[in-house]
């Protein structure tokens, strides 16, 4: 059964709603999970119910302006400030409370998405704190986002930080469904799976826009994730595993995803594979061969720890 916990952030009043799911048995090693743009912790029960069978204690939080870790029922997609270090510190937060309750046990850090981006910005400066890194649908360098981040600053004098621009929305997100356009899903991207991308859609928790404010923390965060400058590499033989869907459109193409991956050697990670799943697109944990990727990421956290 799901666990159940709050706790404070650095923005008055904020409070992170977090979950966590216990192992049955001995633990082995903890895990914190980082969600992606417009969804919530909920959505990642099944992989840690899964992943908790072998001895991982997982946690995930709702990120700020996500699910129940908003203020207000009409944050949605607003992040409370205008620099993306309120975020790191969000993850930061879980990471301490869950390190100081397992002090013994393995940390391993996962992001999906916006998650993926996040978690690399927090490794930059914490690396020393993750044992084990996943980088899970990773979105590609943006050759636009410096003039995205421009038009978010245009925008923000004029609309407010809480405007919902339609503008950003197309230049940001616009044209992932593209590809998929037949189907009749706006979500289509997300998966394979039509049973996900109906859930999806009809969930008034997820698929929600940004306001300007969080395109603006997302843009910054993308911009932190691909600067060569700033990494502390505390911990280089780090093990780092990058995993997308072969049609994810996140990640723009094969070349685009790779020279992600190589973003984290050339900045002196040793220890770094990648996979590439045939027939997947953006969910790969909520795909109709979610096994599959379940397994391989069980291997890859789990490799090498004794139970």
């Amino acid at each position: 059964m799901p666990e159940y916990f709050k706790l404070e952030t650095k923005t008055e009043g904020l409070l992170l709603d977090c979950m966590a799911i216990r192992p049955k048995g001995e633990i082995v090693a903890v895990l914190q999970i980082v969600h992606g743009m417009s969804e919530y912790k909920e959505r990642y029960l099944p992989l840690m119910e899964y992943l908790s069978q072998f001895g991982i204690f997982c946690h995930i939080a709702d990120m700020r302006g996500h699910g129940k870790s908003i203020l207000s029922e009409n944050d949605l997609g607003y992040f409370y400030g205008d620099t993306m270090e309120e975020t790191i510190n969000d993850v930061l937060r879980l990471a301490e409370h869950i390190k100081e309750e397992n002090r013994d046990k393995p940390f391993f850090l996962m992001g999906h998405s916006m998650g993926s981006l996040i978690v690399r910005s927090f490794v930059k400066r914490h690396d020393d704190m993750v044992d084990r890194l996943v980088v899970s649908g990773s979105p590609s360098d943006n050759p636009v986002k410096t003039m995205g981040l421009s038009l978010v600053k245009f925008l923000t004098r004029f609309k407010g930080e809480r405007y919902i621009s339609p503008l950003c929305e197309k230049l940001f997100t616009g044209g992932f469904n593209k590809a998929f356009e037949r189907e009749g899903h706006k979500c289509a991207w997300l998966s394979v799976n039509e049973k996900n991308v109906e859930d999806y859609e009809a969930d008034p928790l997820c698929g929600f826009p940004f306001t300007l404010n969080g395109y603006g923390v997302l843009m910054n965060i993308l911009t932190d994730v691909y600067s060569p400058n700033g990494w502390q590499m505390k911990n280089k033989a780090m093990p780092v595993w990058f995993a997308s869907g072969e049609n994810d459109p996140c990640m723009t193409n094969e070349k685009s995803f790779l020279a992600a991956v190589d973003s984290m050697k050339n900045a002196g990670y040793k220890n770094i594979d990648h996979t590439l799943y045939p027939d997947m697109r953006h969910e790969i944990f909520n795909e109709t061969q979610r096994e599959i990727v379940y397994n391989d990421l069980k291997n890859f956290l789990t490799g090498g720890i004794e139970a």
